[in-house]
């Protein structure tokens, strides 16, 4: 089955950790996000710039909770 990716814009303050969180539910997918967009995961992001995501979320519960509370992380300082 072919598994459609998405695309997502970085926000300013954003990592690759706070990306996976938002978006898939667990840090750990920022090594799937980091795969699929062919970058290291210590990479700086550029606000409003574009990353594919994972279409399968890692952790639904932690993703619900957080849409539900309106939650995007953006920790990088």
């Amino acid at each position: 089955m072919l598994t459609l990716n998405t695309k997502i814009k970085i926000r300013e303050n954003q990592n690759l950790w706070d990306i996976a969180l938002q978006e898939l539910g667990t840090i750990e997918a920022a090594y799937d996000i980091a795969e699929l967009n062919n970058i290291a995961i210590s990479d700086s992001l550029t606000p409003g710039s574009e990353l594919l995501i994972p279409s399968e979320p890692t952790d639904n519960s932690m993703l619900t909770w957080m849409k539900l509370n309106k939650i995007q992380p953006a920790t990088n300082n």
